[in-house]
């Protein structure tokens, strides 16, 4: 589960200089990143393949949502995974007999849903997705939406939303329930977590690539209809 920090969220018309001050702060951020030696993000080539069957229920549009499988596909190549994308929102009833859609969630598919909204539940207002093991990922399409609207970031909600399917998936093919204090995996997203996603640094970090590769190998040599009622990843 990722969360936008509540003085992100509550301003509800940001004044016309926040897009202009954002902008200076990323030319400033970039520049610091001279200090860092390359291989803190290092990308390292795919090596092991999932299928990600998407559900799209809150209906962005077809360029939004390719924009966004596209920004989590680069996350997760960072970390040596390629994605396999698969729009199964098709009624079932229309599926094709050997649809991969029809296998639902599991060891070696992960579902991931859009959904339009968050609704008040035990899942905290200001939360942006959820994940439950083995296989469900599930994304608040309209309220990171809403975010990027409030933020005047509306162009760039295909990246924004990459980075929280980025994050949700991550939950699954780390088998943890925690989050990490930097890269795409951190709590809560703040102006600097923002800056982070539009510059192509929200990303996991080394160590996380490694056990999502060791993850995804493991997966891979399980049954692919078994299933566990875990406890929901946030």
């Amino acid at each position: 589960m990722v969360s936008i920090w509540q003085s992100a969220v509550r301003t509800t018309r940001p004044p016309r200089r926040t897009l202009a001050g954002l902008n200076l702060a990323l030319v400033a951020f970039s520049i610091g990143l001279l200090a860092f030696p390359a291989s803190i993000f290092a990308k390292e080539e795919p090596t092991v393949n999932i299928s990600v069957l998407v559900y799209n229920y809150a209906g962005p549009a077809p360029g939004i949502l390719a924009g966004a499988e596209h920004q989590a596909d680069r996350i997760l190549n960072q970390a040596g995974v390629r994605a396999v994308w698969f729009d199964c929102s098709v009624k079932a009833g229309k599926l094709d007999e050997k649809s991969i859609c029809r296998s639902g969630l599991g060891n070696q598919n992960i579902v991931l849903r859009l959904l339009s909204r968050h609704t008040p539940t035990r899942v905290p207002d200001f939360a942006f997705g959820f994940a439950v093991s083995p296989g469900l990922a599930s994304v608040y399409y309209g309220d990171a939406a809403r975010m990027a609207e409030r933020q005047n970031l509306r162009s760039e909600l295909p990246t924004l939303l990459g980075c929280l399917m980025g994050h949700e998936i991550g939950h699954l093919l780390l088998n943890s329930y925690g989050h990490s204090p930097t890269g795409v995996m951190q709590a809560e997203w703040g102006p600097m977590q923002l800056q982070q996603s539009l510059t192509g640094l929200m990303v996991f970090t080394p160590a996380q690539s490694r056990l999502i590769r060791e993850q995804v190998q493991t997966r891979m040599s399980l049954p692919l209809d078994r299933r566990t009622s875990e406890t929901s990843s946030r």
